[in-house]
């Protein structure tokens, strides 16, 4: 027993002492991490797996796991996280893991539709629709990226043809999964034509996707997350400041949100400082819309995150666009000019060359320099006319686009006209058909008629069998209400035994232990001439006290019995040793006259599994039963094996007064005493046939002995 509370203790002491090592541990920013140290932290982690017992406890390091992991290595931990979380019910963990899978493989398809698969299994409810939504999307972007530019306008002719016809094809479907469906065409929609175009309609297109997006549930972050980055870039690249900025900042807080909530589930190494460096950088790019607090505030930002974020800190010290922002916003033109003329060599700064090339026109003339000035305007006429161009080409593009959506919507409206003539023609003949069943519905009627009257009289005999039903009813939920009530007053009643029994148990056994000890300590310090005659007051002391300690515990086990906290500490054990600790522990009290044997005495010693103190706990209640009914003769103890069936049955046999047939099972139920007047409580055999059950054996009087006296067997297994 002592070994398993030092087990448990440990247990415990493990779930506390684990939690915080990792909070220790997540004070650290884990993308400022160098290699090694990150590389300590998840073999730190997975270290802790092992000694975890159930798959919420290891999701919750797996999360860990997948949040310290670096880009190349995400994936596998995210996929591993979601087998283990697939032995949960947690439903949530399964959708984000989900997602999260699709965020990592943009351009895998293959894994998109193996997520795609996995996400159709979750439960019917917003964590499916938001996974699916999610993986769709992502998939759809995927494709988009890697699709020619014919294709790709293809497609987008016939996203923008089902879009406008959704409402027909869709009448099948629920106004939720409706909903969903429109959102997902629309969302296609604005990634194809963000891919194609940068005209108004595409700026329409996306206004109309923030309209759905803002009906979505308010727990739906991974959808909203999605979209306002898009529309942040989109807005952007059309430079429409203010709605980009708008955007940004939505974004920023959906992240605060999602940061909010991993950190309440314990994920302390969920970090959202890098995509928060990537929108603050976005929002001073759109400087026009700021004013100069808001300038300083955002380049602040950045700088903080920049000092702990080592791939920040590598953006913002080598790419410089930050810094070339803040200078143009704060028109510090001598401070930017340098600044430009480096950073526009740069190969990365291919996609901004065109502005970095209007604010170097825009700084040369506030600062006076004629040769860049002359050099940045000739090159920025040649890069307008590329755009001008462009931008041509896109509109172009997009008018074939329109006339070809035009066209497929007239065909379709034809489609539509032909279909109601036909609809017309159909309901005509329907009609006439309608005319011809008249009359054969007139005898229907009148059939109708009788029926009815002969329900009516079944629904008055129905409607009494109701309220006599509810009244039933009424009483049935009356009776189970207050036997609840009793219920709950019985386990109260029960508690507060097992308190009572607990605390008396306490109360009596420290003054009796002490009365033992003071009649030894008398008996010892008297006269030795006198010490033979107390001693037999002492002893008399003791067996009384031994007495009340049985009963006291008997009370206490069948307490522990009861309320199933007794437990089975299985261990191997000598047969023999087993039998011959009982027989002394119970000879002192055999009465005189009165011999107790073991029958095996002298046979080879055999090892056993089992519980050694339950075991011996019903042996000596079986001998103490013995010597308390047998005035003279034998007591024996043995035991016989059942090798075949794997058993060893221990017996008890005794010269008393016999148990008569009728009380043989009576005998083992709680507080039954044949002879009122003898000693103990009657809890013993109770006991005993408890801790039987307990060890998976079973304890009975044996109809076959032919006396005198009784024998009680004792069966349990032997491994």
């Amino acid at each position: 027993m002592r070994y398993f509370i030092r087990a448990f203790i440990m247990k415990q002491a493990l779930k506390i002492i684990l939690p915080v090592i990792l909070a220790l541990t997540a004070s650290l920013q884990i993308e400022a991490m160098p290699p090694e140290k990150r590389q300590h932290l998840t073999d730190s982690l997975n270290a802790i797996l092992p000694r975890l017992d159930n798959a919420n406890d290891s999701l919750d390091v797996l999360y860990d796991l997948v949040d310290v992991a670096d880009y190349q290595t995400r994936s596998d931990a995210t996929l591993r996280a979601y087998e283990v979380s697939l032995r949960t019910d947690n439903i949530a963990a399964r959708g984000d893991l989900l997602r999260r899978i699709s965020n990592y493989n943009l351009s895998n398809d293959s894994m998109q539709a193996l997520a795609l698969e996995e996400a159709g299994r979750l439960p019917e409810g917003n964590i499916r629709f938001e996974t699916e939504l999610f993986i769709k999307t992502q998939r759809i972007t995927g494709r988009a990226r890697y699709t020619t530019g014919a294709e790709r306008q293809r497609n987008l002719i016939n996203l923008i043809t089902n879009y406008k016809n959704m409402l027909h094809e869709e009448r099948g479907l629920s106004a939720e999964k409706r909903f969903y469906a429109r959102l997902e065409k629309l969302y296609a929609l604005c990634i194809y034509m963000s891919l194609s175009t940068r005209s108004h309609l595409l700026m329409d297109y996306v206004d109309s996707l923030g309209r759905e997006i803002e009906k979505l549930p308010k727990d739906m972050l991974s959808i909203r997350n999605l979209y306002y980055t898009n529309t942040a870039i989109a807005y952007t690249n059309n430079e429409v400041y203010d709605k980009a900025i708008a955007a940004d900042k939505l974004l920023l807080a959906v992240m605060d949100q999602l940061e909010t909530s991993n950190r309440s589930k314990g994920r302390e190494f969920s970090d959202y400082d890098l995509s928060r460096y990537n929108s603050y950088r976005r929002i001073l790019s759109n400087y026009p819309a700021l004013t100069d607090r808001e300038v300083e505030y955002y380049y602040d930002k950045i700088k903080e995150i920049a000092r702990a974020h080592p791939d920040a800190e590598s953006d913002f010290n080598n790419s410089r666009r930050p810094t070339i922002y803040y200078l143009m916003a704060k028109k510090r033109y001598a401070e930017a000019l340098p600044i430009l003329k480096t950073a526009i060599e740069d190969k990365r700064h291919e996609a901004f060359r065109r502005r970095f090339t209007a604010f170097i026109v825009e700084a040369a003339k506030a600062t006076g320099d004629q040769q860049a000035l002359l050099d940045a305007s000739i090159e920025y006429n040649k890069l307008l006319e590329d755009f001008i161009s462009l931008r041509a080409d896109e509109n172009l593009s997009e008018l074939q686009v329109v006339y070809h959506v035009s066209s497929l919507l007239d065909e379709n409206e034809d489609l539509r006209t032909n279909s109601r003539d036909s609809e017309i023609a159909r309901q005509k003949r329907f009609s006439a058909i309608l005319m011809c069943c008249g009359a054969l519905l007139v005898v229907l009627l009148v059939v109708a008629i009788v029926f009815y009257m002969r329900s009516k009289k079944l629904a008055v005999n129905l409607g009494m069998s109701n309220v006599s039903l509810k009244n039933e009813r009424d009483n049935l939920r009356r009776t189970q209400a207050e036997l609840i009530k009793a219920r709950d007053r019985a386990r109260q009643a029960d508690r507060h035994k097992t308190d009572f029994i607990n605390n008396m148990s306490h109360e009596v056994s420290v003054p009796l232990n002490t009365i033992v000890e003071y009649s030894q300590l008398i008996v010892e310090n008297v006269d030795v001439n006198k010490r033979a005659y107390l001693e037999r007051f002492a002893q008399a002391i003791d067996v009384s006290a031994d007495l009340l300690r049985t009963l006291i515990n008997d009370v206490l086990d069948i307490s522990s019995l009861d309320n199933t906290q007794l437990s089975v500490v299985k261990q191997p054990v000598g047969i023999n040793l087993l039998c011959e600790t009982a027989m002394t522990t119970r000879r002192l009290y055999a009465k005189e006259g009165v011999d107790m044997v073991f029958d095996n005495a002298g046979s080879q010693e055999t090892v056993i599994i089992t519980d050694r103190r339950r075991v011996e706990q019903v042996l000596i209640n079986l001998l103490s039963n013995a010597s308390k009914f047998t005035d003279s003769g034998i007591i024996h103890l043995g035991y016989k094996f059942h090798h075949p069936e794997h058993l060893v049955t221990f017996y008890v046999s005794d010269t008393g007064i016999g148990i008569p047939e009728e009380k043989r099972e009576v005998i083992f139920e709680r507080f039954v005493k044949l002879n009122r007047f003898s000693q103990g409580n009657g809890l013993g055999l109770a006991i005993c046939r408890m801790i039987a059950k307990l060890l998976d054996g079973r304890i009975w009087v044996d109809g076959t002995y032919p006396g005198p006296g009784t024998r009680v067997c004792f069966e349990i297994p032997i491994d």
